[in-house]
């Protein structure tokens, strides 16, 4: 019997979410949708069902091999049992921000019907999802991070002269600013009860990322190649452009890389689905410096730079196919860019 797969994009089977994020969400969110609908359908094997809302239906109506659901005005309540009812699904793969604990709920929801979910396990969406309770954790197990803050308990002198604050349950670079010294004052004064927003120092230095793919709860997961992450700021904000794969390192960055990725998961459960590790190397390298600035319990926009790395069709590996072939990667660098990426089938 062929295994059936329901990819659903959360910004695209909702109208009124896809209504309100924004443009660069959309984007992003799209890329990913089409580029695994692309790779899922590509399998002999496997068919896949994409969930669509009405505001997006007539856009993308065209992906070859993908069977098209329309979900009409259901509300949040009655979503996941209205996309069920045009199953039955082997498999669910959900792409979806962590934010108001979006992810979470879906899969939990998902799995509450019974569902097999392509996602990380449960306490690892939850430990993704609030930032202050992942740097409380790195910290507890010695992993490097950035110093972080609730903006209620900072205090003059904790950092330096820059500022960076993030909400607790933000994705990408949603909410985040970059802030002087006396900016982050008169924020602070406005926002004296605003328990839900970290603060970091600035530390100018190169993002990088490195994807997860789970293989099961007795095998370790895959680890991708490191990426070089395209963050451009435009004075407070930053923008995420895309990257280049692989990034290029000296031999010994690896080995520290690979040593803190290790420590990483001795902790964090990779199982299933697909997890970013977002880094940072300081520009003032002490030995070896890494540290860890997110973990991404999600699929991820680094995935649209992988596919192209490689002529393997990763989606094998995410289904969770375990008697599959090394993957083989170009020499590179493969430049990527959600913004320009476009539905054209399987590289």
């Amino acid at each position: 019997m062929m295994r059936r797969v329901l990819l659903f994009e959360y910004l695209h089977v909702h109208s009124q979410w896809y209504a309100d994020a924004s443009p660069s969400m959309r984007d992003e969110g799209r890329a990913m949708l089409l580029a695994m609908a692309a790779d899922i359908a590509a399998l002999n094997d496997v068919a896949v069902t994409v969930a669509l809302c009405e505001a997006v239906h007539g856009e993308l109506t065209s992906m070859p091999g993908v069977d098209i659901i329309c979900v009409k005005g259901v509300d949040e309540v009655s979503f996941v049992t209205s996309v069920l009812r045009h199953g039955p699904f082997s498999d669910v793969l959900p792409i979806a921000p962590e934010t108001g604990g979006v992810l979470a709920t879906l899969v939990r929801e998902f799995r509450s019907h019974g569902q097999h979910v392509i996602a990380a396990a449960e306490d690892t969406i939850l430990l993704g999802s609030d930032k202050w309770q992942m740097f409380q954790f790195l910290q507890q197990h010695r992993v490097a991070t950035i110093p972080t803050k609730l903006v209620t308990e900072h205090t003059d002198g904790d950092f330096a002269e820059t500022y960076v604050i993030k909400p607790i349950d933000g994705a990408g670079c949603e909410g985040v600013k970059r802030l002087t010294h006396d900016e982050f004052v008169t924020y602070r004064m406005q926002n004296s009860c605003c328990s839900d927003v970290i603060v970091q120092p600035f530390i100018a230095g190169q993002s990088y990322s490195v994807g997860l793919i789970g293989q099961g709860a007795d095998t370790p997961p895959l680890i991708l190649p490191v990426a070089t992450q395209d963050v451009e700021w435009s004075v407070t904000t930053p923008h995420y452009r895309g990257g280049s794969i692989p990034a290029s390192l000296p031999k010994d960055s690896h080995v520290h890389l690979q040593d803190l990725l290790s420590q990483l998961l001795k902790f964090v459960t990779v199982d299933s689905g697909y997890v970013g590790i977002d880094l940072l190397r300081p520009v003032n390298l002490k030995d070896g410096e890494w540290l860890i600035t997110e973990i991404n319990p999600r699929m991820c926009t680094s995935y649209i730079g992988y596919r192209q790395a490689t002529t393997f069709n990763l989606a094998r590996y995410l289904l969770g196919n375990r008697r599959l072939e090394p993957i083989e990667w170009k020499a590179g660098p493969v430049d990527f860019s959600c913004e320009s990426t476009n539905y054209s089938g399987y590289n």
